[in-house]
């Protein structure tokens, strides 16, 4: 495990302390798992800017989700992702 050392300003460390007593955890186990939600929302968004771009198949934009295919098709229908249509479909079959 790498570790990472990080100066937080005032609000965000007491923010954080906040959490962790919330939470019940330890403030480094607060700040890994908030990083790891944050990170997790971002390969989202990623995947979905990318897939609507037409950069990348509709099995590559689950992938960098880290989705299943089904999770993937529901995130695109929540962030109202239009991407069914005949030339689409074909190319997604082909590839």
């Amino acid at each position: 495990m790498e570790r990472v050392e990080v100066a937080l300003d005032d609000d965000l460390a007491g923010d954080l302390a906040r959490y962790a007593r919330t939470e019940h955890v330890p403030r480094d186990a607060a700040a890994e798992r908030l990083l790891s939600d944050a990170l997790a929302e971002w390969r989202r968004d990623r995947a979905v800017e990318r897939f609507a771009a037409g950069e990348v198949s509709f099995a590559r934009g689950a992938e960098i989700a880290e989705l299943d295919p089904w999770a993937f098709a529901d995130l695109l229908q929540e962030r109202e992702v239009t991407w069914v249509d005949a030339g689409r479909v074909a190319a997604e079959l082909d590839g």
